[in-house]
């Protein structure tokens, strides 16, 4: 079995707390409403593959000899309470 080099650069992994929307889509009383409707708290995990002043955007899966991602989300900088940078274990 050989080992090929990594292809390109090194993706960080990182924790991502954020804001989403989210609605309920029944007849209710606008009492009932304000008090269950509210934003959803959502964590993400991945590679982190850009970063600006609109987006963060992670993969999920990444392939490690080419330069191929898989299954992307970019979440709005405004949605974003926190982001943490998971450390590499030490082998």
């Amino acid at each position: 079995m050989s080992i090929r080099k990594e292809h390109g650069k090194k993706l960080p992994i990182v924790e991502i707390e954020w804001l989403d929307s989210q609605s309920q889509g029944r007849w209710g009383s606008r009492a009932g409403y304000e008090k269950t409707c509210d934003v959803a708290e959502c964590t993400t995990i991945g590679y982190l593959l850009s970063k600006d002043s609109r987006k963060v955007t992670v993969v999920q899966t990444r392939h490690p000899l080419q330069d191929d991602v898989l299954d992307a989300i970019s979440i709005p900088t405004a949605a974003i309470k926190r982001i943490r940078r998971i450390p590499k274990k030490k082998r």
